[in-house]
């Protein structure tokens, strides 16, 4: 069978064992010829990067560290006598 089809229930339990099941709807959809909808929503896809093989997690850069400035030294008073 192609496309879809729906059945909603109603079912009864008593401590926890089914005793009645009611049919409340039945709906048969038929097959289209197109994709209505795929996934999530839209996804762009990955931009390739030739240091990556497929199926790999992406290389990241490294990261160089902040350049400081060179600390000096502490400079000394002179010693008067």
């Amino acid at each position: 069978m192609n496309g879809c089809k729906s059945i909603a229930y109603k079912i009864y339990k008593l401590n926890g064992v089914e005793v009645k099941r009611e049919t409340l709807s039945v709906d048969v959809y038929n097959p289209m010829n197109k994709i209505i909808q795929r996934g999530p929503g839209s996804v762009q896809p990955p931009i390739e990067n030739p240091e990556n093989p497929p199926g790999e997690p992406p290389v990241e850069p490294p990261v160089e560290p902040p350049v400081e400035p060179p600390v000096e030294p502490p400079v000394e008073p002179p010693i008067v006598e």
